[in-house]
């Protein structure tokens, strides 16, 4: 039975889409920690082709305190929940469905998600972001918007 009210506690960002196609690195657009304590990156994939033992895509999270792409570094696995800062997809058979999810607990501003492949990558993923407070004070919106990479 459901007992707590998290839609108020949280905002969700949709970071963006990535595609993969070859070893080309992408990222996602940046969310903004300011105000949060908590976060939680959830990556969808939609199509996956050519993964296998020689191919497939691995998406790891980043972390800046200003928004230069340049910035960005990855995140230390003392960062991540459970130690968890990749998301790997090797199966074909992966098409529309959660990877993973990522839950980062670091201190930096600005989190995003960047993607590489291999050789024979060829996909498409889309990633989420739910940040979230403790239960004192509420977000002012429930939906929230990416910040693009300077």
């Amino acid at each position: 039975m459901a007992k707590f009210d998290t839609v108020n506690d949280a905002s969700w960002v949709l970071l963006g889409k990535l595609t993969f196609s070859g070893t080309s690195t992408v990222t996602t657009s940046l969310v903004d920690m300011q105000g949060y304590d908590a976060l939680d990156i959830c990556i969808l994939n939609a199509t996956v082709n050519d993964a296998g033992a020689a191919g497939g895509h691995t998406i790891k999270l980043q972390e800046a305190d200003v928004t230069t792409a340049a910035s960005f570094t990855d995140v230390a696995t003392t960062n991540g929940v459970n130690g968890a800062v990749t998301v790997s997809t090797t199966l074909d058979t992966d098409d529309d469905k959660i990877a993973g999810v990522l839950g980062y607990i670091g201190g930096k501003r600005y989190v995003r998600a960047s993607g590489t492949g291999t050789a024979l990558s060829d996909g498409i993923v889309y990633v989420m972001g739910r940040r979230s407070r403790g239960g004192i004070a509420k977000p002012p919106t429930i939906v929230g918007s990416a910040t693009a990479a300077t």
